[in-house]
């Protein structure tokens, strides 16, 4: 996902190296916005901002009416090529589309969305505003084109912890939390969303707020995180900027990576952080 910085550059942190694009792809609807989807459920039109990959806009195509009883499921984000995996998913998932809500990926800015007030019944935004300069403003363009729904979930990398402890890892987060906030994100995005909602004037009395632990904790999944983010600190846009912005050496980078393969494969490595959603009914009265 790729949101721009507030001089309209493309900032996003994890950039789009096959490594951060396969670990997006690989997440569901059904995990990664549970809390939404008993409203996606009674909507039918909805607005994925930042989808990336596509996997959880597709996967919410499910619980939409059909697109001859008006259903529309769109996807936006800034990289034309991100889009394109997606829409090469959605012809590899849905090659019969019917029965299936009308279904678009288009590419656009999450600050001027490209829509007119009220276009869809839900606005969803996954892992997007930690990486904005202004979530307080993309969450009222969020809210501008919805009818009814606002639903987004953020981590907070405070929250990150692991055993057996490692220093590669200390110093990993350090250094991450240092390349975000230079690019004018705030990494713990999670524990500020119900501020910013009030900031962008949401409505109080139709919020509903979770705080849900994410675990690596069964067989492989500890390995395979492990995996990933030593790819992202290997040969990603992350470990560019890292360097680039002064927060680390190269010898840093491959030591960071050296350290999350290590911590990976011990057969007792266990990592959890905490996720945030919320959900916004502008219907709902103070």
């Amino acid at each position: 996902r790729a949101p721009p910085t507030a001089q309209g550059l493309q900032a996003y942190t994890h950039g789009h190296a096959q490594a951060v694009v396969a670990h997006h792809a690989k997440r569901t609807a059904e995990e990664f916005a549970r809390r939404a989807l008993p409203y996606v459920q009674q909507s039918g039109t909805v607005l994925d901002v930042g989808c990336g990959p596509g996997s959880i806009t597709l996967g919410f195509a499910k619980y939409l009416p059909c697109a001859d009883r008006g259903g529309r499921l769109v996807g936006v984000d800034l990289s034309a090529d991100v889009l394109e995996v997606a829409r090469q998913a959605q012809r590899a998932q849905f090659a019969d589309s019917s029965g299936l809500p009308q279904i678009d990926f288009v590419e656009a800015d999450v600050r001027r969305l490209p829509f007119a007030d009220k276009s869809f019944d839900l606005v969803h935004a996954h892992q997007v505003l930690q990486h904005v300069a202004d979530p307080v403003g993309v969450l009222r363009e969020m809210a501008r084109v919805s009818r009814r729904f606002v639903c987004v979930r953020e981590v907070d990398f405070g929250s990150w912890r692991w055993s057996p402890e490692s220093a590669g890892l200390d110093r990993w987060l350090e250094v991450y939390t240092k390349v975000c906030r230079g690019n004018g994100g705030e990494p713990h995005a999670g524990k500020h969303l119900r501020r910013w909602a009030q900031a962008a004037g949401l409505p109080r009395g139709g919020e509903q707020t979770w705080a849900d632990v994410v675990s690596y904790a069964a067989p492989g999944e500890a390995h395979t995180l492990a995996e990933t983010w030593a790819e992202r600190m290997s040969a990603t846009k992350l470990a560019e900027q890292a360097v680039g912005q002064g927060h680390c050496s190269h010898e840093d980078v491959a030591d960071i990576a050296a350290a999350w393969r290590a911590w990976g494969a011990q057969e007792d490595a266990l990592l959890y952080y905490v996720d945030v959603s919320m959900v916004v009914d502008k219907e709902a009265s103070e």
